[in-house]
């Protein structure tokens, strides 16, 4: 897996704390994650400022929200849909399912191309971060512009993943019919939990409440609550794009648990980006081995073994140690021999 950048497509200066703050924070400014706020040109508030008070405002959040979580903010100076006509709720939220298509977006979507397009090509990410593209106008623009830069514009080995736009994905009927839009576009879907360990690891409040100008009380404990319902962890969940495929090394035969433990010992020094051994039965999270490393790994890990990994594998216990890994492999694996054998 190639080492790299994080590029994360945003539709306003916020939606990246809501849906992966707690993901942000755990990787803090270790990983070099550049969010790309599109339509950050915003007069909405729930303080009751507007007006240049109102778009200074956000702005100052997203910029403490950046020293905060460890992120490069890039703010593109798009207007937000309040500010291109959409004058009622209705009309941003569910009020055309291909915005896209309409002749007053054009200008604002194809600037919106090609900034994605600028950002690829200077930071060449390894992984590309967009919103499902739930309701809201905003929203299916910024999907839809990374799909389409994604498909013809990105390196070969980057990688796309969608995370779910909070608080919109609570609308659980909505967030079907964002995936949906997205299969309809090529796209296949599999789901991944970043989860938090435990409760008192679990800091999405805090990432949240930085936009004080946005949100309520009452919303940031539907986002709370939210990643509670997921897991019997806390958790948040993306969601990769694309199958990854690749030859199983036990197609070669003869592999051992003591080769399986040395590649593993490899991969996990790239991710840790560390030259130090990595001993089978040293607890990986001591080393700063997180939820969003361990969903790197499994991604690599379901392409070199050609395997799939469920979300119920997906607990930090089972990826605590090199050698649990390797039999959580191995496990894995016979239950795909075992259900061949059985056709």
């Amino acid at each position: 897996m190639r080492k790299g950048p994080v590029l994360l497509i945003s539709p306003h200066p916020d939606d990246a704390a809501y849906s992966l703050g707690a993901a942000l924070q755990s990787r803090s400014s270790a990983r070099d994650v550049h969010v790309l706020n599109l339509f950050s040109e915003q007069e909405y508030s729930v303080l009751g400022e507007s007006g240049e008070a109102a778009k200074r405002r956000i702005l100052a959040e997203e910029e403490q929200a950046a020293r905060t979580l460890g992120f490069h903010a890039d703010n593109a100076g798009l207007p937000e849909a309040g500010l291109r006509g959409y004058k009622r709720l209705r009309d941003m939220i569910g009020g055309t399912a291909e915005p896209w298509t309409l002749p007053q977006e054009q200008p604002f979507f194809e600037k919106g191309l090609a900034l994605i397009r600028e950002r690829l090509a200077s930071l060449q990410p390894a992984w590309l971060l967009a919103p499902l593209g739930v309701q809201h106008v905003d929203h299916l623009l910024a999907a839809r512009m990374a799909v389409v830069v994604w498909q013809t514009h990105a390196p070969a080995d980057t990688r796309l993943l969608f995370y779910e736009d909070l608080p919109y994905c609570t609308d659980r009927r909505a967030a079907e019919t964002a995936r949906a839009k997205l299969t309809q576009q090529g796209l296949t879907l599999r789901s991944r939990l970043l989860r938090s360990g435990t409760d008192r690891d679990w800091h999405k409040a805090d990432a949240v409440k930085l936009y004080r100008s946005q949100l309520r009380d009452r919303q940031v404990q539907v986002i709370v609550q939210y990643g509670h319902s997921l897991s019997d962890v806390p958790a948040e969940r993306v969601w990769l794009a694309g199958r990854m495929k690749g030859n199983s090394v036990y197609e070669s035969g003869g592999y051992s648990m003591e080769i399986l433990l040395q590649e593993l010992s490899a991969k996990v020094k790239v991710l840790l980006e560390t030259d130090r051994e990595v001993e089978a039965d040293a607890e990986l999270k001591q080393s700063g081995f997180d939820s969003v490393l361990i969903m790197q790994l499994i991604v690599e890990l379901e392409q070199s073994y050609d395997i799939e990994f469920d979300d119920d594998d997906m607990l930090q216990e089972n990826f605590s140690t090199i050698r649990k890994i390797a039999e959580r492999i191995e496990l894995k694996r016979a239950k795909h021999t075992e259900s061949t054998s059985l056709q």
